[in-house]
């Protein structure tokens, strides 16, 4: 089943979280006007290459990741209210 959260939705968890955890009974987000900011961190790959440029491969035919040149990458997003959070979850039977 895909779950959709809103911009207000979001809000109202993060509400509810900050008074489960935390104890805050009234809260009131300070963001600016372009919603929530998402900051993540993504692997920028960088693959093996022979002297002629192509790329090195492994035994089962796949390009050998270098992992000393591959490094994180910092992105940032904003979530407005236009903007949905969306996945899947399944149910999960306790039999």
């Amino acid at each position: 089943m895909e779950i959709k959260l809103g911009f207000y939705d979001l809000e109202q968890a993060i509400k509810l979280h900050l008074k489960k955890v935390y104890g805050f009974d009234n809260v009131d987000i300070d963001y600016d006007c372009s919603g929530f900011n998402f900051e993540v961190r993504e692997l920028d790959n960088v693959y093996k290459k022979h002297k002629n440029g192509k790329f090195k491969k492994d035994k089962n035919g796949y390009s050998i990741l270098d992992v000393e040149k591959s490094k994180w990458i910092t992105k940032y997003f904003s979530f407005g209210e236009c903007d949905e959070l969306s996945f899947y979850v399944k149910e999960v039977s306790h039999e």
